[in-house]
């Protein structure tokens, strides 16, 4: 695990982990330590990937008064965001805010989805093959 600034590009605190550990595991222990060797004044918001996205770690976070952005890893994603109002907004994307609330979590939690259609362009190609 990493973590760094990404005004200044520093590295801030960093993991080892062997390649079989499970995403989640340690992710407040590593939070912890990090938040330990910087000042609160810095700690604007964290952007992180789905392996932090648990509801303890989001516990964690919320204490800490710790402004968060992580990408979601959700069963039954798809369906959910089926469900919203969508807007439209600049440049073709579309965004949605809404409440949910995962099965082990404490209570409800925001998210904010944005989306863009993409032209599905088709191409075939074909290779034929002579024989002489």
């Amino acid at each position: 695990m990493v973590a760094f600034c990404s005004e200044t590009k520093e590295i801030l605190h960093s993991w080892y982990r062997c390649g079989s550990a499970y995403t989640s595991n340690g992710t407040i222990e590593f939070l912890k330590e990090l938040f330990a060797s910087i000042s609160k004044s810095i700690r604007k918001i964290l952007r992180a990937d789905s392996g932090f996205f648990d509801g303890n770690v989001l516990d964690y976070l919320e204490s800490e008064s710790s402004g968060y952005l992580i990408k979601v890893k959700l069963k039954g994603l798809y369906q959910i965001l089926n469900r919203q109002t969508w807007t439209k907004t600049r440049g073709g994307w579309e965004e949605s805010s809404f409440e949910h609330k995962c099965g082990t979590w404490s209570k409800k939690r925001r998210f904010v989805a944005v989306r863009k259609l993409v032209r599905i362009l088709f191409i075939f190609s074909f290779i034929t093959c002579e024989t002489w």
